[in-house]
């Protein structure tokens, strides 16, 4: 982390790893699954998402869900975030009559 400057950017991952990311984490200015799935497994009783301890427990706890949704994008089960369509390469995948 002190070498990305505490930052987790696409730099630091494959480029497989990168299209994951942009299904389950969201585009830029986006939210996607995975913020859900850090306060359904982590907030039991803090009153909001910044009171999670940043701590290898709840790393421990984290990690089996986002291995789970890493295998069902691999799978295909999990192709789209919001209103967005992406293919396994994360890029955007809009119906042929939408020109936006």
């Amino acid at each position: 982390m002190d070498l990305w400057d505490g930052k987790f950017v696409d730099e630091v991952l494959s480029d497989e790893g990168n299209a994951f990311a942009v299904v389950y984490y969201g585009p830029a200015g986006e939210m996607g699954q995975y913020i859900d799935d850090y306060e359904e497994t982590l907030s039991k009783g803090e009153p909001t998402l910044y009171h999670i301890e940043d701590s290898w427990t709840n790393y421990d706890k984290l990690a089996p869900v986002i291995d789970r949704r890493f295998s069902e994008w691999k799978d295909g089960k999990m192709t789209s975030f919001g209103s967005e369509d992406f293919d396994r390469d994360g890029i955007v995948v809009k119906p042929w009559w939408k020109f936006w």
